[in-house]
């Protein structure tokens, strides 16, 4: 599956294997599909690999930045939104958590 504004197939092989594309998938319990929120995905797809080790982590407040910069940065990418539209982080996390509607 693949996850893009590009309507064009793509074609995979592997090992001589010709994959072909699905409409959905589950993962971690939860379904995807080409209408699932980028906010599903980043949080099934990227934050177990960003927080990998967090136990072992020392926590302070320059790490604490750091992580919440990359989620902002990460929804932010994801709702296409422009640097230059100074939306503040407490309304990122409203669309996000609204669906992305604006």
């Amino acid at each position: 599956m693949k996850v893009c504004d590009d309507p064009k197939p793509i074609t995979i092989t592997v090992a001589g294997c010709t994959l072909s594309e699905i409409k959905s998938f589950k993962y971690l319990g939860a379904l995807f599909n080409l209408e699932a929120s980028c906010a599903r995905l980043i949080k099934a797809l990227v934050w177990p690999i960003v927080t990998y080790g967090l136990k072992t982590w020392t926590l302070n407040k320059e790490l604490c930045e750091n992580v919440e910069a990359f989620e902002m940065q990460c929804y932010r990418r994801a709702m296409r939104m422009s640097y230059v539209e100074h939306v503040t982080n407490e309304k990122v996390l409203q669309r996000v958590s609204s669906g992305f509607q604006a």
